[in-house]
């Protein structure tokens, strides 16, 4: 029987599905729900993967900023990103697997999506 530790997924899958769900319902941890209009452009450089998205949230609206895309919601805090201020401008977190028991928090103390 095989459990998600057990199963590998690169970053990069989960980059190429994230530019798949544009125009998809998606849902967030606590059920917000989310729809790409525009995934972003691919960021070449530090900092988020994706710069520049279009994010429809049933709750917010319309919100522009940057996407952030990890195997697991835990890597936003092993690779860094909680005290790099070029990740405040992420408006939504992308995970396959959300293990953490919180949302995550940038160095401003929001909270991305």
């Amino acid at each position: 029987m095989s459990t998600r530790n057990q199963i590998k997924t690169p970053e990069s899958s989960i980059v190429i599905m994230w530019r798949q769900l544009l125009g998809k319902e998606l849902r967030a941890e606590d059920g917000e729900r989310i729809k790409a209009v525009y995934p972003g452009r691919v960021n070449s450089n530090d900092g988020p993967d994706f710069r520049n998205a279009v994010v429809a949230m049933s709750r917010s609206g319309l919100r522009k900023g940057d996407v952030e895309v990890h195997v697991r919601s835990s890597d936003w805090y092993s690779h860094g990103h909680c005290g790099d201020s070029k990740y405040n401008n992420v408006v939504l977190h992308v995970v396959m697997w959300h293990d953490c028991r919180e949302a995550v928090l940038g160095r401003d103390g929001e909270i991305p999506v």
